[in-house]
């Protein structure tokens, strides 16, 4: 069970990174950058869930 959450976890991370750059960074060039800074804050949250993720599927190995 805690192995399939920290997949989940992992799986959300990286659409949350991929999302958020491809977003944010297609908005940038418009000139619109309020609307591209909420886009590109999901980076940082893709990566927390990444290393989430990654730690509950180790921790979950035992």
């Amino acid at each position: 069970m805690i192995q399939r959450l920290g997949i989940i976890a992992i799986w959300l991370g990286i659409i949350a990174s991929v999302v958020g750059l491809i977003v944010g960074f297609a908005k940038l060039p418009n000139g619109d950058e309020a609307a591209a800074g909420p886009w590109l804050s999901l980076v940082p949250v893709g990566f927390a869930l990444l290393l989430l993720g990654t730690a509950i599927t180790q921790l979950g190995k035992k």
